[in-house]
């Protein structure tokens, strides 16, 4: 008998659910949802609304007021970089031999150089490694391994990026050479009734400082804007568990020379960085890596919102204009000229810092990120952009979100999310076929960003039900 009670409640949500949507507008609904939202009540929401292919307002609430984007601000990196390049572009690492090779000698320095690859792994280098080996035969080199990644300024951390989120994962330093997002790996293993420390792949640098006396659970961390990895006991308590921890370095290239250092070491290259004579300048052998297609590559940043790839976009958009060596004013500059002059945004109606979003200097109205959707909606580029974003309870940072919804597969949406943010914005699919452009800013919330995260869901629930 007691199921009945519920069972009534549920077909009643759902039939007065369902003549909602046949007795209100999309705009009154979607004003509805927000201004009765308890998440609301002291967090500022802006929200626009656009039919894809007449261009028709919807809705607008607050639309041009200026956000804090998060990495909602990846859409302009993206949107600039495939309208510039097209999708074909690919960005390439070299090494180089400088000086002789002679009876399986190089008689100088191999030096690897950063040419921009988003997107370079240990993978990729290993095999520059093997090809050093097998393609040159060169079994020792008389230099040692130099990184060259002068075509980035050597600032490190862009402008409006937070000193406390060192060594966290997505506040990595950028170099024109990055491996792996400049992001290492520490495993802890247990040796002997103690904790071995070790980084994967292998390199010398950066040094580690192991405190830890017996098997305790450990903390793993480095103070900001130094390189030394501390591994220190937590102070919490708690028993040892073989572990890897992810973190940045300060310094990266110093690392990455130690990995390829290793690398031709386990392909039997012997490096013994004991030249003492000067290299002939003129002979220089060249390999080159060359990264997948930024089609490819705008999928790897959008759907999981990787920070390093936006700001490797925007120093190359930079040195595209000639920009060398690049800096993180001079790729907002080109990607800011290129919102204005192409995307058709207003002066004014946003400021751009960084590629990435991770700056809190970034600011753009939700009016001119349905500006910028619109324009890429009707780009010849258009199936790679929307393509690379998240899709509602499928994959990247929407995997989990809108699952057994209506939204469910229908909305392809960049999140953007930081302490006190969180935005939305991308495209929705009705259930008739037709297509919205959409962008939800929520700036000012205290806590969890939960609560902000259920209203967007609510209102993509809403953009995808058939209306008047």
């Amino acid at each position: 008998m007691k199921r009945f009670p519920l069972l009534f409640l549920a077909l009643f949500l759902i039939l007065s659910g369902h003549l909602a949507a046949q007795g209100y507008s999309l705009a009154e609904r979607l004003n509805e949802t927000v201004e009765n939202d308890e998440a609301t009540s002291r967090t500022f929401v802006g929200m626009k609304v656009l039919d894809a292919e007449t261009g028709k307002v919807l809705y607008a609430r607050y639309e041009k007021h200026l956000f804090t984007p998060a990495s909602n601000a990846k859409l302009s990196t993206s949107a600039a970089s495939l309208a510039i390049w097209g999708p074909d572009r690919t960005f390439t690492t070299q090494v180089v031999a400088r000086g002789r090779i002679l009876n399986g000698v190089l008689e100088g320095d191999i030096v690897l150089v950063g040419g921009g690859d988003p997107v370079l792994k240990t993978a990729d280098l290993r095999a520059l490694a093997r090809r050093v080996r097998q393609e040159w035969n060169v079994e020792s080199i008389a230099g040692r391994v130099v990184i060259d990644d002068t075509l980035y300024a050597p600032r490190l951390k862009g402008p409006g990026w937070m000193w406390d989120d060192n060594p966290d994962t997505y506040s990595m330093s950028i170099t024109s050479l990055m491996l792996n997002y400049n992001v290492l790996t520490l495993r802890l293993t247990e040796q002997n009734g103690r904790v071995a420390a070790a980084l994967d792949p292998p390199s010398e640098t950066p040094p580690i400082v192991n405190a830890l006396r017996g098997l305790e659970r450990p903390i793993v961390t480095r103070k900001p804007f130094t390189d030394v990895i501390l591994v220190q006991p937590d102070p919490d308590g708690g028993v040892f568990q073989p572990s890897s921890f992810d973190l940045t370095m300060y310094q990266p290239s110093p690392w990455i020379a130690g990995v390829f250092t290793n690398m031709l070491k386990r392909e039997g290259v012997d490096v013994r960085g004991t030249l003492l004579r000067p290299v002939d300048e003129q002979s220089k052998t060249i390999l080159i890596h060359e990264s997948p297609p930024l089609s490819e590559i705008l999928a790897l940043f959008n759907k999981p919102s990787e920070n390093a790839i936006g700001e490797m976009l925007l120093h190359n958009l930079a040195i595209e204009e000639g920009f060398v060596p690049a800096t993180w004013s001079d790729g907002a500059r080109v990607i800011s000229h290129w919102l204005t002059s192409e995307a058709g945004l207003e002066e004014g109606s946003f400021r751009v810092e960084d590629g990435s979003g991770l700056s809190r200097y970034n600011l753009i109205t939700p009016e001119g990120t349905v500006r910028l959707l619109h324009y890429m909606w009707q780009h010849p580029s258009r199936v790679t952009f929307v393509r690379s974003l998240p899709i509602a309870g499928v994959d990247g940072t929407l995997q989990w979100r809108m699952t057994d919804t209506p939204a469910q597969g229908r909305v392809f949406a960049k999140t953007g999310t930081m302490s006190g943010v969180s935005c939305l914005s991308g495209y929705a699919q009705t259930q008739e076929g037709d297509w919205r452009i959409f962008s939800i800013c929520m700036n000012g919330y205290v806590g969890s960003s939960a609560p902000a995260r259920q209203l967007q869901d609510r209102l993509c629930a809403i953009l995808v039900e058939p209306h008047e």
